[in-house]
C-alpha cells in the first residue's frame, strides 16, 4: 500500500490527463486489444479532454460508448433526461450555490462542491434539497469525493462498463484504475470476473488525502496519485512489450 498524495484538479472543467499519462494510455492502445477509459462525463467530452485515437471511451457510467468516431447508447435512456433536468432546476433554486460547480451530462448530473466556502454546510444543503426534490426516488444518488452524483436507475455503472467490453471485445485479462465512490463498481466486476474464471484481472486503486474508503477495499493494490498512475501504467506498458 502506498500513502496519500493530493492530485484532484479545483473544477471540473480544469481537470485533464497529465502528458505521462497519455504517453502511456498511447503506448497501450497500439500493443492491446482494447484501451478504455471510463468516466462519468459525456462522452464526447471524455474525448477531447484525453484526445486520443483508437481508444473506447465510456461515458455517463457506462450507458454510452464512443467507439471510432461513433456513439453508443444503451437502450431505456431517454426518458430520464427530462426528469433529471427537473432535479437539477429544483437544487438550483433550493441551495445556496456559492462555489457550486453543475455538469448535466444528459444521463446524469454531477455537482461538486469542492469549492465551497463551507464544504459541510453545502452537503447538508443538497442532502436537504434532495429530499423534496420531484420523483428523485426514481434516480439514483451517489456521494464521491465532494460531488453529488445522480443518474438514472438503469442498472449502467463501470462495473457493467467493464463485463460490457470484456465480453464484446473477448477479452482474457482486464486492468482497472480508479480513485473515487464511482470507480467501485468497475473494481468489483474485476474481482467478480477473476473469481468466476472469465479473465484474469487486476484492480488499482489511486490514493490521495480523500479516497473512500470502499475503493481501497475492492482494488488489489494502490497507488500514490497521478504520479503513481503514471508509473504503474509506463510499466504496464513495458510487461506488455515484453510479452508481445
Amino acid at each position: 500500500m502506498t500513502g496519500p498524495s493530493r492530485s484532484f484538479a479545483p473544477t471540473p472543467c480544469q481537470a485533464s490527463p497529465t502528458a505521462g499519462c497519455l504517453e502511456a494510455l498511447g503506448c497501450l492502445s497500439g500493443l492491446l486489444a482494447l484501451t478504455s477509459v471510463a468516466s462519468g462525463r459525456a462522452a464526447r467530452d471524455l474525448q477531447e479532454k484525453v484526445g486520443l485515437e483508437g481508444l473506447v471511451y465510456a461515458g455517463n457510467h457506462g450507458a454510452e460508448y464512443l467507439i471510432d468516431g461513433k456513439i453508443e447508447m444503451e437502450t431505456g435512456t431517454e426518458p430520464y433526461r427530462s426528469l433529471l433536468g427537473l432535479v437539477v432546476d429544483h437544487l438550483k433554486k433550493a441551495v445556496d450555490g456559492t462555489g457550486l460547480v453543475w455538469e448535466h451530462k444528459g444521463l446524469s448530473v454531477s455537482v461538486h462542491y469542492r469549492l465551497s466556502p463551507d464544504t459541510t454546510r453545502a452537503r447538508r444543503d443538497l442532502e436537504s434539497a434532495l429530499e423534496t426534490a420531484p420523483n428523485v426516488r426514481d434516480l439514483e444518488i451517489f456521494w464521491g469525493k465532494q460531488v453529488l452524483e445522480i443518474r438514472a436507475p438503469l442498472g449502467f455503472d463501470k462495473g457493467f462498463a467493464v463485463r460490457k467490453l470484456v465480453q464484446e471485445y473477448g477479452l482474457d485479462a482486464v486492468v482497472f484504475v480508479g480513485d473515487d465512490t464511482t470507480d467501485v463498481d468497475g473494481l468489483v466486476a474485476v474481482k467478480e470476473l477473476v473469481s468466476e474464471g472469465k479473465a484474469s484481472g487486476l484492480g488499482v486503486a489511486v490514493i490521495d488525502v480523500d479516497t473512500p474508503g470502499p475503493v481501497l477495499a475492492a482494488a488489489d493494490f494502490s497507488v500514490a496519485g497521478v504520479s503513481g498512475v503514471e508509473e504503474f501504467l509506463r510499466w504496464l506498458c513495458c510487461e506488455v512489450r515484453k510479452r508481445s
